[in-house]
Parts: C-alpha cells; sequence; structure tokens
C-alpha cells in the first residue's frame, strides 16, 4: 500500500480571528508512506493528527492531495472531495 499525501490546513482560533482573516496557525504537510512500518513524528501541536484525520476522512483539508494506492480520495485543483479512506 502506498499513501501519498500533500495538504495543507489553516486553523482560526477563536481569539485570534475568523475565517477569511489570518489564520492563527497554518499547516503544510507532505509524505509518501510505502508498505510496512512508518513514523510520522514532530514537535507538539505539529499537525500530526490532524494529518492522519485528513487521511482518514475525518478533516477536510484547505488544499493539497491525497492518493491511496493510486486512487484520489481528495485533490483541491481537481476538485474531487474527500471520501471516507478504506483499505482496498
Amino acid at each position: 500500500m502506498t499513501i501519498e499525501v500533500d495538504i495543507e490546513k489553516e486553523f482560526y482560533g477563536r481569539k485570534h480571528g475568523k475565517k477569511g482573516e489570518n489564520p492563527s496557525f497554518s499547516m503544510n504537510c507532505s509524505f509518501d508512506a510505502d508498505s510496512g512500518f512508518s513514523v510520522l513524528f514532530g514537535c507538539s501541536g505539529s499537525g500530526k493528527t490532524t494529518a492522519l484525520r485528513c487521511i482518514a476522512g475525518l478533516e477536510i483539508p484547505d488544499a493539497g492531495a491525497i492518493k491511496i494506492n493510486g486512487s484520489i480520495y481528495f485533490d483541491s485543483r481537481k476538485k474531487i472531495k474527500l471520501r471516507a479512506a478504506t483499505p482496498p
């Protein structure tokens, strides 16, 4: 199984403004993972869980693409909406 991820997500905190204003946090995530074990690591609050939630279909990225085994699950440029990522 191959997973290709290249996504962007912006976060707007209550104290920092509303959507459409400057984001209080922005995440850019890009990686490829092949069969076997993979490790996603980073500092606290760097977006590890958010990236996994986007891959699983629990959150929608603001931009980018997610492919699993060559099937496109999300692509903002081609306007393909996110669908639940289920194993083949």
